[in-house]
């Protein structure tokens, strides 16, 4: 395999390369690379879900909504605390209020009336202790906007588990279509052949020997057919999990039927549909929305103490 190299001796017009090895390591080479490039990732059904959920940009985003009421449901909460402020201020003046060099007057005015500088510092701490519900509605709003937003999490995460699971599945009827286009083909190209023999020795008519022909055309559209539709698939389940790979499935497919009768389907249904789910959250939502803004316009009663510290330089 390995190519050889000559060359002339000093003299000669130029030297002279045998490169035969080399013309058959190159094609050898290229389909190695060929092939690596084309590797599938083999796709179980668990896989292709677990897949989906990474990588679906939509429920990342539903994610982040669900963190976000999350937070908004703890700012909520924090109404009914106590409300700490704290401030500080540090005052020049031009000159003292009062001199303190006046005679018979050393030391009685306070250290905050000579000077002309000073420091102040202040605290308060305010506990609402009537709203008339407001902070309750607030809450109350915040509460079901989160449960609200975990809701469509959960009906954006199932539908996510059931599309993967679809597509999972259509790759793979489509890659078991193939099989069997190809198998069918295979039969065709067998009965074509043993009617061609027979033809040859007289046992049977041209008829039939059509009629294979025929057979094997049919069997090679059959299976240009499942290809295209196995590819379109595999490109679908790829395009749907953002794989950076071309997908092979593997797996079984089941057979075990799964019967439901309507008064077992409605039922459920009814108790656990996305729509309405979301659409009772919606309306407990709006009622604290609207309870928190007419209980706005009300006075609130509080609770409050303050302290000051002065301090002169």
């Amino acid at each position: 395999m390995a190519f050889q190299h000559q060359s002339t001796p000093r003299g000669s017009a130029s030297p002279v390369r045998s490169w035969q090895g080399l013309t058959l390591l190159l094609p050898l080479f290229l389909l190695a690379a060929a092939q690596a490039a084309t590797a599938a990732v083999e796709l179980t059904e668990k896989a292709t879900i677990a897949a989906a959920l990474k990588n679906n940009p939509v429920l990342r985003q539903a994610q982040a909504e669900v963190q976000a009421a999350k937070a908004r449901l703890w700012e909520g909460a924090s109404v009914f605390l106590p409300q700490i402020s704290a401030n500080g201020h540090y005052n020049r003046l031009s000159e003292s209020q009062f001199p303190s060099d006046i005679p018979g007057l050393s030391g009685a005015f306070s250290p905050s009336m000579t000077s002309d500088r000073y420091y102040d510092a202040a605290w308060t701490i305010k506990q609402p202790l009537f709203t008339w519900g407001a902070n309750l509605s607030r809450f109350a709003q915040a509460n079901a906007d989160y449960r609200l937003a975990s809701e469509k999490f959960r009906q954006q995460r199932e539908e996510t588990v059931f599309q993967a699971r679809e597509l999972y599945y259509k790759a793979l009827l489509a890659s078991a279509a193939v099989l069997i286009a190809r198998e069918s083909l295979e039969v065709s190209w067998h009965r074509q052949r043993f009617t061609q023999e027979q033809e040859t020795r007289g046992k049977t008519s041209r008829y039939e020997v059509s009629r294979a022909d025929v057979a094997v055309t049919n069997d090679r559209v059959a299976v240009s057919r499942a290809e295209k539709d196995l590819k379109r698939s595999l490109s679908n389940l790829r395009s749907f999990i953002q794989s950076q790979e071309d997908p092979a499935v593997t797996g079984t497919i089941p057979s075990a039927p799964r019967e439901y009768t309507p008064a077992q389907v409605l039922p459920r249904a009814q108790e656990h549909s996305p729509k309405i789910l979301q659409a009772r959250l919606a309306l407990e939502s709006a009622r604290a929305e609207w309870r928190g803004a007419v209980s706005g316009w009300l006075p609130n009663v509080f609770a409050a103490y303050s302290r000051t510290w002065q301090r002169p330089e």
